[in-house]
This record gives structure tokens, C-alpha cells and sequence, in this order.
């Protein structure tokens, strides 16, 4: 018997430099808000979590300098990464 299988998702680990780690956390904190004409006090992985096909973003430094997320099989394309890439580096100016 041969068993069927289907990929509904991929882990991934991000590496992230230690300024980008100093970045999101400063961020998360909310310190950045008091200095910033537009509030948008989302923490990264909750902007992560919220794109489509996103989930399980965690990034607590416990396990190293990674970002980590699930992409759906679906939405594991180059669009998304581009989307990806484009929210942790915006994030972490």
C-alpha cells in the first residue's frame, strides 16, 4: 500500500541580524509610537499572522536571531516571499 501525501504548509526560520532583532523588539515595546505621526501599534507577527496564508510568526530570540512562520502550500510563492520580505524589512526601519 502505498500512502498518499499532500504539503498544506512549509516552516521556515528567516535569519535576522541582530539589528533587525533590536529593531522589532524596540518596536514591539511601543517606544517608537510616541515618535511616530501614525500609530499603527501592531506587533511583526501580528502584521505577519494577518497575510494570507501567514501563521505561527513567532520571533522571541529564545531560539536564536530567526523570524519563524508557516506558509500554506498555496500561497508558498514568490509574491508572497516579496510581500514577506517587504513587511519585516518596513518594519524594522
Amino acid at each position: 500500500m502505498t500512502i498518499k501525501r499532500n504539503v498544506l504548509a512549509t516552516s521556515y526560520e528567516i535569519p535576522i541580524s541582530m539589528e533587525m532583532y533590536d529593531s522589532i523588539n524596540y518596536r514591539d515595546k511601543g517606544d517608537w509610537l510616541r515618535s511616530q505621526e501614525t500609530l499603527c501599534p501592531k506587533k511583526l507577527y501580528e502584521v505577519l499572522n494577518s497575510l494570507e496564508g501567514i501563521s505561527d510568526a513567532d520571533y522571541n530570540g529564545h531560539f536564536g536571531l530567526f523570524i519563524f512562520l508557516t506558509v500554506e502550500a498555496k500561497h508558498d510563492n514568490e509574491s508572497m516571499w516579496s510581500k514577506i520580505e517587504t513587511v519585516i524589512t518596513d518594519y524594522c526601519r
